[in-house]
């Protein structure tokens, strides 16, 4: 989708013989870069999709219920 999108933006944008020749360039590289991403490893894409939409720092936080990773002598409870 975003290959299509890049293409038609040169093409548009520029609306002339060089314009349509970039994009069709462009097309052409991009299409075999993607054709060589499938190859490498079909679920190249879901992993990509699944890693943008992760956060880039996750705080670290206990719940309510958590148990200590302290041993008991280092609790400093009664």
């Amino acid at each position: 989708m975003l290959a299509v999108l890049t293409v038609a933006l040169v093409v548009v944008s520029g609306m002339n013989k060089i314009s349509f020749i970039a994009g069709a360039l462009i097309w052409f590289l991009l299409m075999l870069l993607l054709i060589k991403m499938a190859k490498a490893d079909p679920m190249m894409s879901k992993v990509y999709t699944r890693h943008i939409k992760y956060k880039s720092f996750y705080p670290a936080k206990a719940g309510a219920f958590a148990e200590s990773s302290l041993p008991a002598s280092r609790k400093g409870g009664l």
